[in-house]
């Protein structure tokens, strides 16, 4: 039993920022309800407090210029009988205020119950949550029917001859490249072709969805119509952005299968014409996929195999080469029938696929044939994190034989199991793909201490499972980034080579090396900026583990500014820092210093954990902190993240004192003593090559000259006083 209310709440003379975030509610999520009183001191008095989950696809958004919303929910049974059996008031129609949980805690109880499900949905019991091979890869024991994968990794070349020599895979490559989408075609091409087996491919956001599906599409050998996009399919996305949740949903999918059906019977009764079949009227069509199968039978079929069976002295003729444009007497010889033997199979082909499309005339409603789509049809699935939360029991209906987890050293060890907890019974393989020297899975928010010897959660499961034994495979990219030019050595990055020997050691980057560019009005490519206390303060902890720098937020947007107006495009330029309470910072001051002023706003800005992955050519990073470093921000592999992201410039703002003083952290006091100068050295007199024709290039400052920013103010003026010569 459960109890459902709908509930009606005003967002009247709310921003639109926060009308958009409340109209995105997500299936689910835990909200509060309060029923408060006002006192006569402009103080509240909170009476009654209630939880609630959304159910399920039904926010009611009003039209526009209306502001109340309505929201069904789902309230704890138990409680609400307590409530009405109770002499107290209804306090259910009494309320007054409705509270929503912070994105973080929302997703914790989201995964709470997506795995809750996941046990309790199977009725084997616990002993068979994960199979038996793999769960001795877990503790180390990995001979347990992997081919015997001990010998076979010493030797293999190929990334293909490894997935398919070895159960459990580990792929590690560089972050922002395009190798794992290559690794996710590899599995394909070889698991797609054998029976009764079914790929599902995990990513940990919607872009790595995106690429992946668009690069699948795009390869030959892959059946379009064998993939689906698990989601909701109705996602917002950018104009540059294709939805392929929509486009490759189940509903859109059956839609595509029924015009591939029609094109596929039309070729049908152009080759019953050609073999002068019966019942078959010129410009026609009277085949259905039943009615075809028997026309290929019957009809086609013997015809085709009177040819092959003929004596090669006497050759017949091929009874399709006027269907295929070609010349008779071009296949009368021995090679001539080798040549039709290549029609005849793809004729075979073609009524193959036919066969498989039957079920779609069978089945009438629209609902079943997406079940049928999703649940027989398809041989590839691909689904967001978030989407496999929210389908638990779909992902254990599609008896997955092979799963590849794309971005999988960016999830924590609840997303990882999930999928595999339901698909225990039928899986074989196992894919986990990402870069193992720099990404980490998002910082944990519990407060339960269980002790460093069961839980780190600066380590990903990629290297829990190097640590057990699991030797990766290293796939290399010469992708150009700033990190190639920062003084590191390959040793910094390894987790520790004594108790992990399996830990492959990448090759040491060039040390001091030297690019053979120049960042326009930019003394380097790369820099550490030290930015002192502006207006005396430096950190902030507003509330708590909420931390900001007001300082280098303003710093950080002059400079953005400051690139925009030398003509940088906005898309190249993304803006990093480690803390959320810093990212909104930087976002509202953005809005007031360039969106008010008609300046675009940059490609992205983001944490380094929501950053992971996404390359771009300049990237300005905010570090925050003044006081001290939490270990979060002081591991090495945050500097070779946002390194490895930058292509042609980094500019690192933040209190060198923190830095160079920290013997906790050797990767980034490498990297602050190297640095060219603390002061941003800027030449004000240049353009960006591909300029904007509206700035004034006539300036009062001294031309071809570098000038050392001292401060946060000294970057203002500049900024002010180029943005007056703008015409």
């Amino acid at each position: 039993q459960k109890v459902v209310g709908e509930i009606e709440f005003s967002l009247k003379n709310s921003p639109l920022g926060v009308r958009r975030e409340w109209d995105e509610l997500e299936d689910g999520e835990p909200l509060y309800l309060v029923s408060a009183v006002k006192n006569g001191d402009d103080t509240y008095e909170v009476l009654d407090v209630r939880g609630c989950f959304v159910e399920k696809k039904v926010m009611r958004i009003p039209p526009e210029g209306k502001e109340n919303r309505c929201v069904r929910v789902i309230f704890d049974p138990l409680q609400y009988g307590e409530d009405i059996t109770s002499n107290r008031r209804d306090i259910y129609s009494d309320f007054t205020i409705m509270i929503r949980c912070n994105s973080d805690v929302a997703y914790l109880h989201k995964l709470e119950r997506s795995l809750d499900q996941a046990i309790t949905s199977r009725s084997a019991g616990v002993d068979l949550l994960i199979p038996q091979w793999l769960r001795d890869t877990l503790t180390g024991n990995n001979t347990y029917g992997v081919n015997d994968e001990s010998k076979m990794t010493q030797n293999r070349s190929e990334i293909s001859e490894y997935i398919e020599s070895s159960r459990f895979c580990l792929v590690s490559m560089p972050s922002g490249s395009n190798l794992d989408v290559q690794v996710a075609e590899k599995t394909v091409k070889l698991l797609q072709n054998r029976s009764g087996e079914r790929i599902v491919i995990v990513t940990k956001s919607k872009e790595s969805l995106t690429r992946t599906v668009n690069h699948l599409c795009s390869v030959e050998d892959i059946d379009r119509g064998r993939l689906v996009v698990l989601g909701s399919g109705q996602t917002r996305t950018n104009d540059n952005q294709t939805d392929v949740e929509g486009i490759f949903s189940k509903h859109s999918q059956v839609q595509y299968l029924l015009a591939r059906r029609n094109q596929l019977l039309e070729e049908v009764g152009r080759l019953a014409q050609a073999v002068n079949a019966e019942n078959v009227s010129m410009g026609e069509i009277n085949f259905t996929c039943e009615s075809a199968e028997q026309f290929y039978h019957y009809t086609l079929s013997p015809v085709l195999n009177a040819y092959q069976e003929s004596n090669p002295e006497e050759p017949k003729p091929f009874p399709l080469a006027r269907h295929f444009n070609l010349p008779p007497e071009t296949l009368n010889d021995k090679g001539g029938k080798e040549v039709a033997e290549k029609y005849i199979k793809m004729v075979e082909s073609l009524f193959s696929e036919i066969s498989t499309l039957r079920p779609l005339e069978l089945v009438r409603s629209s609902s079943q044939r997406a079940k049928f789509v999703l649940y027989n049809h398809s041989k590839i699935v691909v689904a967001t994190q978030n989407s496999v939360l929210d389908n638990v029991t779909v992902l254990e209906s599609l008896q997955a034989s092979c799963i590849v987890y794309l971005e999988a050293t960016k999830m924590n060890p609840i997303e990882l199991f999930i999928p595999i907890i339901t698909a225990s019974h039928h899986l074989k393989k196992v894919v986990l793909v990402g870069d193992v020297t720099t990404e980490i899975p998002p910082p944990t928010t519990s407060t339960c201490s269980i002790g460093n010897n069961y839980e780190m959660s600066t380590l990903s499961e990629c290297t829990r499972f190097m640590r057990t034994g699991t030797e990766p495979f290293v796939m290399k990219e010469s992708v150009s980034s700033v990190l190639s030019y920062l003084p590191m050595k390959s040793s910094q990055f390894v987790v520790n080579s004594s108790t992990c020997p399996t830990l492959f050691v990448l090759e040491s980057e060039t040390e001091n090396g030297k690019p053979d560019y120049r960042n326009a009005g930019f003394q380097s490519n790369w820099q550490c900026v030290n930015v002192d206390a502006y207006e005396g303060v430096g950190e902030m902890e507003p509330i708590p583990f909420v931390f900001t720098n007001l300082g280098e937020a303003e710093y950080v947007v002059s400079v953005y500014q400051y690139m925009i107006l030398l003509g940088y495009n906005s898309n190249d330029i993304s803006v990093m820092t480690p803390y959320n309470g810093q990212k909104h910072l930087i976002i509202d001051i953005m809005r007031h210093r360039c969106f008010e002023l008609g300046l675009p706003m940059p490609g992205r800005i983001d944490t380094f954990c929501s950053g992971q992955g996404h390359r771009n050519k300049y990237i300005l990073v905010s570090l925050v902190r003044t006081e001290s470093l939490d270990s979060y921000i002081a591991d090495g592999r945050q500097i070779r993240l946002i390194g490895s992201l930058a292509e042609k410039g980094l500019y690192i703002f933040g209190r060198k004192e923190c830095f160079l003083k920290n013997s906790y952290s050797t990767a980034w006091k490498s990297v602050w003593s190297s640095s060219s100068a603390f002061d941003l050295g800027l030449y004000l007199g240049e353009r960006y090559p591909v300029g904007d024709p509206s700035i004034n290039n006539q300036t009062d400052m001294e031309k071809d000259k570098c000038y050392s920013v001292g401060s946060t103010d000294e970057m203002l003026s500049i900024v002010s006083t180029l943005l007056g010569q703008v015409t």
